[in-house]
């Protein structure tokens, strides 16, 4: 193919057939994965957990209605909720503190597809107890609370004959979910942490400041 031009003949080559049939993938990809978007119909499906007042919340949302179930189970499978809602998306609160500690698995399902999730109650002194971790690292002694616990502890920190060394009041704030305590002035010596919340003791432990 020859083309002409003032300043003399131009040579116009055909297309290379190798980059045609890589264009011809790319847009056929393309146009695969946008149709893979648009007709998704991939629901979100959460449960949230407040293992303190023992409420769990069923999160359901999607671009279409569906027939959704919903179960709870104990180990044994015995269903101790069953309930079916129709909806694109909703909220459903279950209050579960009438049942007695143990494991249970929530069942949600729709359009053949099944979300399980794995619960465990337990006493609230448990959850307490769970809710506060301690740790050391050079020398320095921090306390961590979980959101959910806003009650004030005491902490005590005392040496092996349980003389007091030190003595915390420390109320978890939302901006303040950690406690930390220089314990280098306590160098070459065993302490022993105490933290005691609502007159109970959750944590005891030996620490070796050296």
């Amino acid at each position: 193919m020859v083309a002409f031009a003032c300043c003399g003949p131009i040579l116009l080559l055909p297309p290379q057939p190798d980059l045609i049939k890589m264009k011809s993938l790319i847009l056929a990809a393309t146009a695969s994965l946008l149709q893979l978007v648009n007709t998704s119909d991939e629901s979100v499906v959460k449960i949230k957990s407040d293992n303190l007042e023992k409420v769990y919340t069923v999160l359901f949302g999607g671009p279409k209605e569906h027939d959704v179930e919903i179960l709870l189970k104990d180990k044994r499978g015995k269903k101790l909720i069953e309930e079916q809602i129709t909806a694109h998306g909703f909220r459903k609160m279950y209050q579960l503190s009438k049942l007695p500690n143990g494991k249970y698995t929530f069942y949600v399902s729709y359009a053949g597809r099944v979300y399980k999730q794995d619960i465990e109650l337990k006493s609230r002194e448990a959850v307490m107890q769970e809710s506060i971790v301690m740790g050391v690292e050079d020398k320095q002694l921090t306390i961590d609370v979980k959101s959910y616990n806003r009650e004030a502890l005491n902490i005590f920190i005392t040496n092996l004959d349980q003389d007091l060394l030190e003595a915390f009041l420390w109320e978890p704030k939302d901006n303040k979910r950690t406690k930390t305590i220089d314990l280098s002035k306590h160098e070459g010596k065993d302490v022993i942490v105490q933290v005691v919340q609502n007159g109970e003791e959750t944590h005891l432990q030996t620490i070796s400041v050296y």
